[in-house]
């Protein structure tokens, strides 16, 4: 009797353990990545001009001339951009409370393309390795504006991503070159690693804003919020610049790079279930990054919710009937492209197209509907149908 008893209440604290064990472990992430990005909110931001920042523990740089022993060896050291050729971020790693962030600012936060103070924004998260693909002694030289990205595949804890983020300032498109690939920017977007069936891939995720290859006016394969497209991908040893010789990380292990051949292909759109990067469940930890390290929040939404654009009132007025049927011609007079949107009778705004500069098309509609056009993750024009005619911007 006492034997089974030993027996049933033994198996009664494995299956305790069972269930506890996974549910301490996920507790011990999410606390770590809220330390985490709570730290290098606080190492890192208020920065000036171009520099890169040691975030949180651990990160590891190499550089194209030497510099002092410490810089961006420990928290909240800085350093100019342009001396700067590798830095290598560490994954999730809970029994050495790890989880590595690197921070970098583009720009000299006074340029005549963005308002006092922005910058573009890079931020490592996890396991990542960025690579500075421009000497500082090039012809037009700016640090890091052509990057080789690589970065591990998801990790056991899905709050604790291996990405790069990069910003734009709102309302402004930046031009970067990523593994390869160009590519214009206005918006926040994501890059990452990833394998299925034996392949390799990057993965590229518009968060908010579009994104799409500079080389291409055909915007059909570019991406707005809530898209990702995918990249077969190989990778190769990174030599260092000075010695030519192989970089050697932390573990005396070889520092490799991944890079890209392939085109844009056609995007998918991120799904709600769980799943990994494909959904939007992902990218959530995104939305934690401290507003100190960012131009503006990340504010996750799915392709079909209406954009938090800066209008007054534009998603306060729905849609009503007030006559018939009319066909409108919108037009794009601006030099850059805009989205269009139908603000419905829920008073949410509903994606409709992409205008190319110097395009229009021709819409149906009611009058008394509104309709707003928005560019970069900004609202730039709404109005109300009034009547048949051509509605345009600017």
């Amino acid at each position: 009797m006492f034997k089974w008893i030993r027996i049933i209440g033994f198996l009664l604290v494995s299956l305790v353990l069972t269930v506890a064990l996974p549910v301490n472990a996920q507790r011990l992430c999410e606390d770590l990545v809220d330390k985490a990005l709570e730290k290098a909110g606080e190492n890192c931001g208020g920065l000036e001009g171009d520099q890169a920042c040691y975030g949180y523990d651990n990160l590891a740089p190499t550089f194209f001339e030497e510099v002092e022993d410490d810089v961006l060896t420990v928290e909240g050291s800085t350093i100019e951009l342009s001396p700067v050729h590798t830095i290598e971020s560490t994954g999730f790693d809970a029994e050495e409370d790890e989880w590595g962030i690197g921070y970098l600012q583009i720009g000299d936060g006074d340029s005549d393309e963005f308002e006092e103070g922005e910058f573009v924004r890079v931020i490592m998260m996890g396991d990542v390795t960025i690579e500075n693909q421009i000497e500082p002694d090039a012809d037009g030289f700016i640090a890091f504006e052509e990057i080789i990205m690589t970065a591990g595949e998801e990790s056991d804890c899905q709050e604790a991503v291996n990405d790069m983020v990069i910003q734009a300032p709102q309302g402004s498109q930046i031009q970067m070159v990523i593994n390869g690939i160009p590519v214009v920017m206005g918006s926040t977007v994501v890059y990452g690693w990833g394998e299925a069936e034996g392949t390799e891939f990057m993965y590229v995720t518009v968060l908010d804003g579009r994104a799409y290859p500079n080389d291409s006016d055909d915007l059909e394969i570019g991406l707005r919020q809530g898209r990702i497209v995918l990249f077969e991908g190989d990778e190769e040893q990174i030599l260092d610049p000075v010695t030519g010789e192989p970089v050697m990380d932390e573990n005396g292990e070889p520092m490799m790079r991944r890079y890209v051949g392939a085109e844009w292909s056609d995007p998918y759109t991120l799904v709600e279930e769980d799943g990994g990067f494909w959904t939007l469940g992902y990218y959530e930890t995104f939305e934690k990054i401290p507003e100190s390290l960012l131009n503006y929040p990340i504010d996750l939404q799915a392709e079909d919710e209406p954009c938090e654009c800066e209008l007054d009132d534009v998603v306060d007025e729905c849609s009503i009937e007030t006559g018939g049927l009319v066909t409108v011609t919108f037009e794009n007079n601006s030099d850059e492209p805009f989205d269009v949107y139908w603000t419905n009778f829920e008073c949410e705004t509903e994606y409709y197209g992409t205008l190319n500069p110097g395009e229009s098309i021709e819409q149906d509609t009611v009058i008394g509907h509104d309709w707003a056009f928005s560019q970069y993750g900004e609202w730039v024009s709404n109005f109300t149908i009034a009547g048949s005619g051509t509605y345009s911007y600017p």
